[in-house]
C-alpha cells in the first residue's frame, strides 16, 4: 500500500509561494504519521498542489481549498 499526503491551497498567494507552502504542509503531515502514528516512511508520498487542484473553483479564496487529502494509490 502507498498513501499519497497531498497538499492544496487557496488562491491567496502566487504561484510559487502556494506550491511551496502546500509542499511544507505535505512533509509535516507526512512527518506527523511517521513520528506519531508509526506509519512507514517508505509508504508515505507528500506532494504539494498548491492551488492547482482547488475543492471549489467557483472561489478560490475558500477555506475548503485548503486542506491535505490522504489517497491509496498504487505502487
Amino acid at each position: 500500500m502507498l498513501l499519497l499526503v497531498a497538499s492544496h491551497s487557496d488562491g491567496n498567494g502566487d504561484d510559487d509561494h502556494d506550491r511551496r507552502l502546500s509542499e511544507r504542509r505535505a512533509e509535516a503531515v507526512k512527518r506527523l504519521l511517521v513520528e506519531q502514528l508509526k506509519f512507514s516512511a517508505d509508504a508515505l508520498v507528500a506532494v504539494g498542489f498548491g492551488k492547482q487542484r482547488p475543492k471549489n473553483a467557483a472561489d478560490l479564496f475558500a477555506g475548503e481549498n485548503r486542506r491535505v487529502e490522504i489517497v491509496e494509490t498504487r505502487k
